[in-house]
């Protein structure tokens, strides 16, 4: 059997010893426990640091203890994200074992590993310092593994030119399957129990001084001839897929046939225990082959497996489950499918044709059962959450096969459905991000199984349906128009295509609907002098109405336009130079007699503009008679206000916090040599928000990775690079620079893909991060 990478060391263990004799009392034997800090000189990789301080650092201090090495696991397990620089992993002391899975790592140092001593003597007085060390990463170019404390090792990389050993009679595990070795020193390692060089181009190996080799694995491999007379420990063999075409394990008892550990090969004639003084006699062997099936039904309604060829002049003769067709097994049913079937077939020894097998043929089936959605759920603008549950049963996932999940959209039940999205195995639920609000989304999943012939897709699960509401309105002004008129104004909101506008004359009464319009502005007609009306409006698409109403504003009805109060929600107005000074009061109207000396108000601001990453320009109109202008700021449209400037020109450029959304207002007054006349109202509201600019992308590729280059943004701190291989979605954030880096390479990337790649620029404000607009997204195939 061929095992699955990444757990080939751990299933050795049990296969071999079973599960280890000792209890894990202590992390690391240090009298103190020991404290390290997670800091860039420590673990210069930014996402690493970040693993470990989500992961394992649960009390937040900044710092990795002893206590928390033994709250995570035994094993420091890093899933498949981009970190590419584990350097400080070797002052984690404490771990047992450690898998890097397909980290995109170039080196790994383990030379300083440091490891638990009371462990390490523990198994030491039994030849067995058990601590592990596993990668898979596909651009690993040079591991030191020296370390006293690490005796098994896992490298599949496809690149691999230095591995650096220890002392090499303490070795008892080595992984080095879809690795670019074409040799191996078997002999070297005296103490080697478990060997793994599949799909490897090494032609041959020699393990008659491994005594205690316990398991060997070389499907795929270029091995041509094995002799094995000598490892009588031998328990396990696999050479699937490789140029052996005979093999002799008359010496090695302990092998038991049709267990889950026992001899495949490709050609099953070829596999024989015999004696010739068991001439004539028929005699029962029992062989394993891994078979995969597909649940999705074919054009017969049926479901099937092809097994792999029978060789020449052998005949089947029973099938303990469905239909035979040649080396076609089908099922009328998806239930009917079974995790294991046996089938019988004859054949004769090559070397004494008098001899006749009856070879009992146990096949593992995967079966790829369909996840049925349960629900969706956080339903907004912003995402929604599909969640399923798995119709995988634990017969079902035999081989340990990897099982994944993806999701499929539609705009229509019978439509076309396209993948948004994939979860692992473990995962009930994904967050798709990419709706808009008022539309209506079909949902289905598949499950998945990535076995090594190649990728096995279930059926879609029943489709599930869920309609984005549209966003909420956000009321922007009511304003009495007439004597008896009110216009209620509001931003358009994403998703709607109507909205209801509902009155009440109290804010805490019940609100009735006057209207449904489609456009952004109502006119509210026959209203009373006197009295205050509150307002407040719902968005809607269809029969689909947004989560919340808008807020409420209010307008009392007077009897004469010039004595309409511009804001419904009155605003405190702080001026320090004016204390005393009660026109400053937002709602207060200044009374002129004849012989005072006025001026016009400003009947509205131009503009807010962005003219620095901290600075807004304010520009207003000019108002007859007014000799100077007051300008009020508050960061909250119904908020104080606070008097940032008294000018005498129509422009004024503030300096402001990046990110925050500041408005405004001006009030222009005429100075006379006794008194201040202010104007009889303010300006008009007007908001703007000063933000970083977008960086300039530029990219260039050479073999197998990409450069990024991008422009300086002024007041920026620092940069995010993310890439897909998505135009449209699937953006990761990759890499974190600082501001004096306008640079970084992508490297481990496939030849002839083509990679989407975009950056943003942040600023850090009063400890918060403010991120500029994505850049243009640039593309570029890989060489």
């Amino acid at each position: 059997m061929k095992l699955k990478k990444g757990v080939a060391l751990l299933s050795a263990i049990t296969m071999i010893g079973g599960s280890l004799p000792y209890e894990r009392v202590t992390a690391y034997a240090a009298d103190e426990e020991y404290k390290v800090e997670i800091s860039e000189e420590n673990f210069p990789d930014a996402e690493f640091r970040e693993y470990i301080k989500s992961e394992i650092n649960l009390n937040k201090d900044n710092y990795i203890t002893e206590q928390e090495v033994k709250n995570y696991d035994t094993t420091l397990n890093l899933p498949d994200v981009c970190i590419e620089d584990v350097t400080g992993v070797e002052k984690l002391a404490g771990f047992l074992g450690f898998s890097f899975r397909f980290c995109p790592i170039k080196k790994i140092d383990f030379s300083e590993y440091a490891g638990d001593e009371e462990y390490y003597n523990y198994f030491s007085n039994r030849k067995n310092p058990y601590v592990s060390v596993s990668t898979a990463s596909p651009v690993l170019e040079e591991i030191d593994v020296s370390s006293k404390y690490i005796s098994s090792v896992g490298i599949n990389s496809p690149v691999i030119k230095t591995i650096i050993w220890g002392d090499k009679s303490k070795y008892d595990i080595i992984d080095l399957s879809s690795s670019n070795l074409v040799s191996f020193d078997v002999a070297s390692f005296p103490g080697l129990m478990s060997l793994y060089i599949d799909e490897t181009d090494i032609k041959e190996i020699d393990v008659s001084s491994n005594l205690s080799l316990a398991a060997l694995s070389c499907g795929g491999s270029e091995i041509a001839s094995l002799d094995l007379s000598k490892n009588e420990e031998l328990m396990v063999v696999y050479c699937g897929g490789c140029h052996l075409q005979e093999i002799d394990l008359s010496k090695n008892n302990n092998i038991s046939f049709g267990g889950n550990y026992n001899i495949a090969l490709n050609r099953y004639d070829k596999l024989y225990r015999y004696t010739d003084t068991y001439s004539g006699v028929s005699v029962n062997t029992y062989a394993m082959q891994q078979v995969y099936a597909v649940a999705a039904g074919d054009s017969n309604g049926s479901y099937s497996i092809v097994l792999d060829k029978i060789s020449d002049g052998t005949r089947i003769n029973s099938l303990s489950s469905g239909t035979r067709t040649n080396n076609k097994i089908s099922w009328n049913d998806l239930s009917d499918v079974p995790s294991t079937f046996t089938y019988k077939y004859d054949t004769r020894c090559p070397k004494n044709s008098s001899i006749t097998y009856d070879v009992y043929l146990d096949v593992n089936v995967n079966v790829v059962r369909p996840a049925n959605i349960t629900g969706i759920t956080n339903i907004s603008g912003n995402g929604v959450t599909v969640n399923w549950v798995s119709e995988q049963t634990e017969d079902d996932v035999t081989w340990e096969v990897p099982v994944s999940y993806e999701i499929y959209r539609s705009n229509s039940e019978e439509g076309t459905y396209s993948r948004v999205g994939m979860a692992s195995g473990d995962a009930t639920s994904y967050t798709d991000t990419s709706v808009a609000s008022g539309n209506t989304y079909y949902y289905k999943v598949k499950t998945v199984k990535d076995t090594y012939k190649g990728k096995l897709t279930s059926e879609y699960g029943e489709a599930v349906s869920v309609t984005i509401a549209p966003e909420t309105a956000k009321l922007k002004s009511v304003t009495q128009s007439q004597a008896d008129k009110a216009v209620v104004s509001w931003e358009e909101a994403e998703g709607a295509t109507e909205y209801e506008v509902y009155r009440s004359e109290s804010e805490n009464a019940t609100f009735n609907k006057i209207a449904t319009v489609t456009e952004t502005t109502y006119t509210d007609s026959n209203l009373i002098n006197g009295k205050t009306y509150y307002y407040k409006v719902m968005s809607k698409n269809g029969s689909s109405y947004a989560n919340a109403y808008s807020s409420v504003l209010s307008v009392k009805i007077q009897s004469t336009t010039s004595q309409v109060t511009e804001q419904q929600n009155p605003d405190k107005v702080v001026d320090a130079d004016d204390k005393d000074d009660k026109s400053d009061n937002y709602n207060q109207q200044t009374t002129n007699t004849t012989s005072d000396k006025k001026c016009d108000s400003v009947n509205k601001i131009n503009s807010v503009k962005k003219v620095a990453y901290n600075k807004l320009k304010i520009k207003w109109n000019k108002a007859e008679g007014a000799t100077g202008y007051k300008v009020y700021r508050s960061t909250k449209k119904n908020g104080t206000y606070k008097k940032v400037a008294d000018v005498k020109g129509t422009a004024y450029t503030d300096k402001v916090n990046t990110g925050t959304s500041y408005y405004y207002k001006v009030r222009s007054y005429v100075k006379t040599d006794e008194k201040v006349i202010y104007a009889d109202t303010y300006s008009g509201i007007k908001s703007g928000k000063a933000t970083l600019n977008k960086p300039s992308v530029k990219l260039s590729a050479s073999k197998n990775k990409v450069i990024m280059k991008w422009n300086k943004v002024k007041g920026a701190n620092g940069y995010e690079i993310y890439m897909s291989t998505k135009k449209s979605k699937g953006y990761k954030k990759i890499k974190t620079v600082s501001s004096k880096k306008l640079k970084y390479t992508k490297s481990g990337l496939k030849k002839g893909k083509k990679y989407y790649f975009k950056v943003k620029a942040y600023r850090k404000v009063n400890g918060k991060k403010i991120r500029s607009g994505f850049s243009t997204v640039r593309s570029i195939k890989v060489s």
